[in-house]
């Protein structure tokens, strides 16, 4: 967002996502925000964690502020902010994706012969002329 550093509120610690992965905070700066659309525009401070990291969002909204914009008067109305957790997984998803990928029709044929029986060409002992003789351990004195 290009913010000026100085606006920046020191801020020690990290993000941890799930794989047990982290990202350093940088700081938190606190911006005032507007949600909604034409007469129904409700503007409220927000704090935000800066971190130096890319990302497929935007922004992430605390608790604490959806709790301030969950309904707000908006002139003789209630406005009231509210998610789509379905759409929101699917421009998450959206945004992940590179580029269309064309269909591959690919076939993978592999012949394994899973009976054992069939393993050996000799089935029973072998014959002793055909063995060698191997020392396993220090000869004896």
């Amino acid at each position: 967002m290009q913010l000026p550093t100085c606006w920046l509120q020191e801020c020690f610690g990290s993000l941890y996502g799930f794989a047990r992965e982290f990202v350093p905070i940088r700081g938190t700066v606190e911006l005032e925000t507007s949600f909604g659309e034409q007469s129904g525009i409700k503007a409220i401070p927000v704090l935000y964690t800066i971190m130096d990291a890319p990302a497929s969002y935007n922004i992430i909204i605390g608790r604490p502020t959806l709790n301030r914009l969950r309904a707000f008067p908006v002139g003789r109305t209630v406005g009231s902010v509210w998610a789509d957790s379905h759409v929101a997984q699917r421009y998450y998803e959206d945004s992940l994706k590179v580029g269309a990928r064309p269909p591959v029709v690919a076939i993978n044929a592999l012949e394994l012969d899973l009976d054992p029986r069939c393993r050996y060409e000799h089935d029973g002992p072998y014959q002793t002329e055909e063995l060698k003789e191997i020392q396993l351990g220090p000869l004896p004195d």
